[in-house]
């Protein structure tokens, strides 16, 4: 599944993170915030992809590591 999400971040993305099976993914931006996706609603045309969201980082998110734990 290819495509674009227009507007996803106000700021540069910076990094980029697949978690489950290329359907939920993670991004970070140069001004810290994160970003976690569900592409299957994205694909359908929806705005509202985005399923959680964090402020709480200052500066640029350069790396993401997930631990299903």
């Amino acid at each position: 599944m290819a495509g674009r999400i227009l507007d996803a971040h106000p700021a540069p993305i910076y990094s980029l993170l697949h978690i489950e099976d290329g359907n939920i993914v993670a991004s970070g931006d140069d001004d810290g915030m994160i970003r976690i996706w569900d592409l299957r609603v994205a694909h359908k045309g929806k705005k509202h992809a985005v399923c959680m969201e964090f402020k709480e980082h200052d500066g640029t998110v350069m790396d993401m590591k997930f631990n299903k734990e």
